[in-house]
């Protein structure tokens, strides 16, 4: 199987189900997409002695850690799928986990000084809601760190697959095609700006986009 899986007949899962069924072996996971998505977060994911933190779909907990090991004074993930949060929990113990919907879950308005989201929100259909809640959840000096399966591999009928290590079946995760203009739209909104925007390539393809936003300064509107 190549490193993206093309159009094919397969079992599509909702992000529910597929998560609950990845969670056993996703820690394990290591393909181009997942990989440029990490590196992105890791790389713009500092200075965070002392602050807040949100992992908004926090899998297997690695950025909960990573976030407790660099001194934050609070560490909080949340995911749709129950797994994924029982495996962060044990991963990171100290932190606080909640199993509930990007779309709907409420958050402590201006709380965080730095939110991840890394390759959840093309699996919901309408952007606006979690981007509202996460922005609506940034401290008004914070960072929020975005990545996603890049645009371009959607259109070209890329699908999110994993194989169901049990059973050995590759499955698809059911996901959504969201263009650039669609973030813009709502980070405009909010008065926020893309300050960073990175499409690390491999093999000659744009596999994820990475995006670092912040409040926008004056002089910038």
């Amino acid at each position: 199987m190549a490193w993206w899986s093309g159009k094919k007949e397969r079992a599509v899962l909702s992000p529910l189900e597929g998560y609950n069924r990845w969670a056993v072996s996703y820690g394990e996971e290591s393909n181009p997409i997942k990989n440029a998505s990490d590196q992105f977060i890791e790389k713009f994911m500092t200075d965070l002695q002392g602050k807040t933190f949100l992992d908004a779909g926090c899998g297997h907990g690695k950025f909960c850690v990573a976030a407790q090991q660099q001194g934050a004074s609070f560490v909080q993930g949340i995911d749709l799928s129950p797994a994924m949060v029982s495996l962060a929990h044990q991963q990171c113990p100290s932190g606080e986990f909640l199993c509930d919907d990007l779309s709907t879950v409420k958050l402590r308005p201006k709380h965080f000084n730095m939110i991840v989201c890394g390759l959840v929100l093309g699996h919901i259909e309408n952007l606006d809601p979690p981007l509202n809640n996460l922005l609506n959840a940034l401290h008004p000096e914070g960072v929020l760190l975005i990545t996603d399966f890049h645009p371009f591999l959607t259109l070209q009928h890329a699908r999110r697959t994993f194989r169901d290590k049990p059973s050995g079946r590759v499955y698809e995760i059911r996901h959504h095609l969201h263009l650039f203009q669609s973030y813009f739209s709502c980070f405009t909104r909010h008065g926020m700006a893309i300050d960073i925007l990175e499409e690390p390539h491999h093999e000659n393809t744009p596999v994820v986009f990475g995006m670092r936003v912040r409040r926008m300064k004056r002089n910038d509107a």
